[in-house]
């Protein structure tokens, strides 16, 4: 059997380099990051044109938001670089980017926000809906002319102009009416 010293590959990258900074994994453990670690994300890192963002040039979610692996998990390359520049993201909060660019992972671009803040400050349905201060007909939500209901089986919230509901009541009365004579 040979006595000599044998040096695993983790141990050698443990040693060539060095612990830049440590971040909680989804698991909850915590991973040691180390200068290979960083150099591996800014390899895959590219700076925008404007020098405004770090755009990601690596693996992709379908949604668009980059994602590396580290600590033996995938994460989005934002949260890493958040966490790795920032420190740790309150339980309670998420990322929102700032930018609107999914895949940047700059963290100037990144804020950390509660999960409604960050749907309505978004593009989507939701945050495009709770936006509009006119219904569909050009009445004002006012809080005289608006309904909120809350539906049952989700929780969501729904408006409702009431000036088009008197109408659309109004006109559907007046077709039972015809159809009853």
């Amino acid at each position: 059997m040979n006595s000599s010293i044998e040096t695993s590959a983790a141990n050698v990258e443990a040693i060539e380099s060095p612990v830049v900074a440590t971040i909680e994994l989804p698991s909850g453990r915590e991973y040691r990051v180390t200068l290979s670690d960083l150099k591996r994300i800014s390899d895959k890192a590219e700076v925008s044109e404007d020098g405004q963002h770090v755009l990601w040039k690596g693996a992709k979610t379908p949604d668009g938001y980059g994602k590396v692996h580290i600590g033996g998990h995938t994460m989005p390359v934002h949260r890493v670089v958040y966490l790795i520049s920032r420190g740790q993201i309150p339980d309670e909060l998420v990322l929102d980017h700032r930018c609107r660019i999914r895949h940047c992972c700059n963290p100037a671009c990144l804020v950390p926000v509660t999960h409604a803040e960050n749907i309505l400050s978004g593009e989507g349905p939701t945050a495009i809906n709770a936006r509009k201060t006119h219904c569909k007909d050009g009445h004002e939500f006012t809080p005289e002319n608006t309904l909120v209901t809350i539906r049952k089986g989700n929780g969501r919230t729904r408006r409702r102009c009431l000036a088009c509901t008197a109408e659309y009541d109004r006109e559907r009365n007046e077709v039972r009416r015809k159809v009853a004579a």
